[in-house]
């Protein structure tokens, strides 16, 4: 990819979640939109934010919750403070494989 492809892509990543994740190569869905709201800082200023989302596998829980850190590191501040987010997940032991 050119300089100025990713530039310009990092440009429009800026302000365009959406743009961002497909451009990392991941497939939207409109499932993603709500947890990418969620996940946002909009909640009043709490000092404390927590999402809990519950959905079947491969549904890109944990992917989107990746993009939507590395979304943040690079292109947010959150209160010009340092940020600590725990992602916890459990993998189904495969039979027969």
């Amino acid at each position: 990819m050119s300089t100025f492809n990713t530039n310009f892509s990092m440009e429009r990543s800026r302000n365009d979640v959406e743009y961002f994740y497909k451009w990392l190569g991941y497939t939207w869905g409109e499932h993603i939109g709500e947890w990418i709201e969620m996940y946002g800082d909009n909640h009043d200023n709490s000092s404390v934010h927590r999402v809990c989302v519950i959905a079947p596998r491969d549904h890109s829980k944990s992917t989107t919750l990746r993009v939507k850190l590395l979304h943040m590191a690079l292109f947010e501040q959150w209160r010009n403070k340092p940020f600590t987010c725990w992602l916890f997940s459990a993998s189904k032991q495969r039979l027969g494989c």
